[in-house]
């Protein structure tokens, strides 16, 4: 498993060596799979850290919650194991980091959005 500069997480699918250049179906499906799994956690991060208003949103959360650690439990089942070497701590860490980006970035684009309306109103 390595890291690189835009932070994607770089791993061997199980029962494949990197050197022999080896490309199967299987190991496409298997890296599907787990970077399915990877952008559901940030999905569901994301969702979990955005404000509460009512009582829909608070069922929603708890629904989050369960589906968060169902993931986390993925991450670290035998299943996940026998799909990739990728370390499931530093994946999670990694979602983790990717999902504050992703919203940072949101909340970033959202307040821009609210300046030019506040100066439009000015004007």
């Amino acid at each position: 498993m390595h890291g690189n500069r835009d932070g994607m997480m770089h791993g061997t699918m199980a029962g494949h060596e990197p050197d022999k250049g080896m490309d199967s179906p299987w190991l496409d499906l298997a890296a599907a799979i787990v970077k399915a799994a990877a952008d559901d956690y940030v999905g569901v991060l994301r969702k979990l850290w955005r404000k509460s208003t009512g009582p829909e949103d608070i069922r929603k959360k708890r629904i989050l919650i369960v589906e968060k650690a169902e993931l986390e439990n993925f991450f670290h089942s035998a299943w996940y194991e026998i799909l990739t070497d990728i370390d499931p701590d530093r994946l999670i860490y990694q979602c983790r980091i990717t999902a504050r980006e992703k919203e940072k970035a949101a909340i970033e684009r959202a307040n821009r959005k609210k300046i030019k309306e506040l100066l439009r109103e000015a004007e």
